[in-house]
């Protein structure tokens, strides 16, 4: 077997791995990235003459890094806010919410009695059966658009 051969093969196979080393290191090293689903949009019926209600909803991160929801806005109410209900010594509360965090692979759930989107001087009265959309903003995953149904009062 000729010498000069086995090291110039030895040589090529050392820089075969050492490249097919450093493209694994740098394909893991890519930005774990959010994967947002906003799904089961909906929102209570309203009484006539009542100005506000809530939105509700599950806001799914599959992806492998966090993400945030920044702004929100609902398309039957000129002003939406993010509210949390807070209850101390029996007497409940809501709060603006700040800083909600979109956990990597977890949820953030909008649900009556704790988080939701306050929408306020609604445009009409929600009606059951009426749609609805939301148009969302995230920090990473940028906007969304997603539809909503509005259920009777005492439905869900």
């Amino acid at each position: 077997m000729n010498v000069g051969v086995t090291a110039a093969k030895s040589r090529g196979m050392k820089h075969f791995v050492l490249a097919s080393a450093l493209i694994l290191s740098a394909c893991s090293q890519q930005e774990a990235r959010p994967d947002i689903k906003v799904e089961d949009v909906w929102a209570r019926a309203v009484a006539p003459g009542q100005d506000s209600g809530a939105a509700y909803m599950t806001i799914r991160n599959d992806g492998g890094a966090n993400d945030r929801l920044n702004d929100i806005k609902v398309s039957v109410a000129p002003m939406t806010m993010i509210h949390q209900t807070r209850t101390e010594n029996g007497v409940s509360s809501m709060d603006k919410a700040d800083d909600l965090v979109i956990p990597a692979h977890g949820t953030l759930e909008l649900k009556p009695g704790g988080i939701h989107a306050m929408m306020m001087g609604l445009k009409v009265p929600l009606q059951p059966g009426d749609r609805f959309f939301v148009d969302l903003t995230f920090d990473k995953s940028g906007h969304q658009t997603v539809s909503g149904k509005v259920v009777a009062a005492g439905e869900r």
